[in-house]
């Protein structure tokens, strides 16, 4: 399945990431650098146990695993449920290191500090550091390479309440950072580089002015009058029939200010 083998895959060294999990999008799990295939997990279950225990990053207790991840599950059949998953995804960690990856201490568990990299982590450090402070191009860098990390909804393989709140909050981060790349780059004449940014971020957000204007700035920059007024028009029409409004006063004199 295109893995290493178990005698390749020993490292000696304590307290360093030995696996990464990607969280944005679909769940996907790394060891030294090659995916574990989905067919190596004995249960969906267990692999949402590992996302779970990485999200938390902290030791859990074990009815609030319980609560979490089967709610509407008797607690004996939950538990249960619970040790036969914890055996499947310890099993399965111990085929790539010999290292005890889940810690148990007074019913509560947590995953072994430092060994699992999440790219939550990498995004929400980056992009916190990024927003409070002014930008510059070697942080336009780095804040480029913590969006491309999103790749889709925190956590959308779990379908839990837990989740939905945290899904907004990063969602919300991930669009507050992208609108600062689009206008650092409006700002230093590189309206191309602010359309990658802006045409999903309208995408994502088809009534906000705010958005569309710095969408027309980029078209107007670029010199292109048909694409401004291409996108204003389809702006009006959603507004219309999805919403029944019509763009504010000063959305319509920004429109015809741009034209000139």
């Amino acid at each position: 399945m295109g893995l290493v083998n178990r005698v390749d895959v020993e490292t000696p060294e304590k307290d360093v990431c030995l696996f990464r999990i990607r969280m944005f999008g679909p769940i996907r799990v790394f060891f030294g650098g090659q995916e574990i295939n989905v067919a190596w997990w004995r249960t969906v279950k267990s692999r949402h146990l590992l996302a779970y225990l990485a999200h938390q990053d902290k030791p859990v207790c074990t009815d609030q695993i319980m609560e979490d991840l089967w709610p509407d599950v008797e607690p004996d059949k939950a538990l249960a449920l619970f040790h036969t998953t914890l055996y499947y995804l310890r099993r399965l960690l111990h085929q790539f290191t010999k290292e005890e990856m889940i810690l148990r201490g007074s019913k509560r568990y947590q995953l072994r500090p430092g060994t699992i990299l999440s790219d939550r982590i990498e995004f929400e450090e980056t992009v916190h550091l990024a927003l409070e402070k002014e930008m510059t191009a070697v942080l336009a860098e780095q804040l480029e390479a913590a969006v491309a990390l999103y790749r889709g909804d925190y956590l959308e393989d779990l379908d839990y309440p837990w989740i939905i709140p945290i899904q907004e909050e990063l969602r919300s981060l991930n669009l507050e950072a992208r609108q600062k790349l689009a206008v650092y780059y409006l700002q230093n004449k590189m309206p191309t580089k602010a359309l990658l940014h802006l045409q999903q971020l309208m995408a994502l957000n088809p009534y906000s002015e705010s958005i569309l204007k710095l969408l027309l700035t980029a078209y107007a920059e670029r010199g292109d009058q048909a694409a401004v007024i291409k996108h204003y028009t389809l702006f009006v029409r959603n507004l219309a029939e999805d919403l029944g409004l019509q763009p504010s006063p000063a959305m319509e004199k920004f429109f015809a200010n741009i034209l000139r």
